[in-house]
């Protein structure tokens, strides 16, 4: 199967060849720059965010240029998530890796508290005990509002 007649492409998880243009897109939607420059500059001014916003794509650009591949963006995750989970809890704690197979695909299923939490505590576990990180299946739900194709 290629890409050109993949019935899931849109739904599907991306391969290593396609995170260059994923994260250009992502560096070019509006909403996405608007979502960070809230998040990093929330007490600024419009005229302020409107003002950095050209310099955080420029950023973006210059600091994800070497993220070229799945594994690439989970490791530049994973630091974001070690700092989220080193300021905000007292430690997490995995049981259980031991006994999974490392040739063996699993089944996880979250009780669904956060969309993005879930999984990426999940993989943060995985990866830690040297196994393989999962890949992520979503309602349609929450792709209602994609971010534009190139």
């Amino acid at each position: 199967m290629t890409i050109e007649n993949d019935p899931y492409i849109d739904i599907r998880p991306y391969n290593d060849e396609e995170i260059p243009a994923a994260i250009d897109r992502l560096i070019n939607d509006a909403e996405f720059i608007d979502a960070i420059l809230q998040h990093r500059f929330s007490s600024h001014a419009a005229w302020f965010k409107a003002l950095m916003s050209p310099m955080v794509k420029v950023y973006l650009k210059f600091k994800w240029a070497k993220l070229d591949s799945v594994e690439a963006i989970q490791l530049e995750v994973k630091k974001y998530l070690e700092q989220t989970l080193n300021s905000t809890t007292k430690g997490v704690v995995y049981k259980g890796l031991d006994k999974l197979d490392k040739n063996t695909s699993y089944l996880f299923v979250s009780n669904h508290r956060d969309i993005a939490m879930d999984p990426a505590l999940v993989n943060y576990g995985l990866h830690e005990g040297s196994h393989r990180t999962v890949r992520i299946a979503i309602g349609d739900n929450l792709l209602k509002k994609p971010v534009p194709q190139s």
